[in-house]
């Protein structure tokens, strides 16, 4: 089960890596980088934007090997090299407005991700602490939002799981 806190929809994820923070961070903040790991299985990033400083964009388009496409926007709102990385993320259409996550018809437009990712050096490897927390409050409490993110989880531990591997093969 997921760990919780107040916010009903906050995720929490914690992973090692072989590889010390400064390099682990360049994976979460480069494009070429960040192309190769994020997402569950069976997606690739046909789009990824990255401006990692505060106020930065982010924009990124996932696309399942059935052609289904999530896209999402946010901002940067914290980027401290090599600790820690602040971002919300929401979910929009092609051209960028607000949408309704694609499995979800009735989806709160105004549902955010406020997602802390934070860096951690044990010994010549790397603790990645990411939670994900839901605002506005309201939309935390929505149905179809909390059976969301058990498969955000999920496809956070799979990108992990592709970050992992891609480390490795880096090397």
């Amino acid at each position: 089960m997921p760990k919780r806190d107040a916010n009903a929809a906050a995720i929490s994820v914690t992973r090692e890596f072989d590889a010390p923070p400064h390099r682990l961070f360049r994976w979460w903040t480069e494009p070429r980088y960040f192309i190769r790991w994020f997402g569950p299985a069976r997606t690739d990033m046909p789009v990824c934007d990255l401006e990692p400083r505060p106020g930065g964009l982010l924009r990124l388009c996932m696309r399942y090997d059935d052609g289904r496409e999530i896209w999402l926007k946010g901002r940067f709102r914290e980027v401290m090299e090599p600790d820690r990385l602040v971002f919300a993320l929401w979910f929009t259409d092609e051209k960028g407005a607000p949408a309704a996550h694609p499995m979800y018809e009735d989806w709160p437009l105004d549902a955010t991700f406020l997602t802390t990712v934070a860096f951690e050096d044990v010994g010549h490897r790397a603790k990645l602490t990411l939670h994900q927390a839901v605002r506005p409050l309201l939309a935390a409490k929505h149905p179809n939002l909390l059976a969301e993110r058990d498969m955000a989880r999920q496809g956070w531990v799979e990108s992990f799981e592709r970050l992992a591997d891609l480390l490795v093969d880096a090397e």
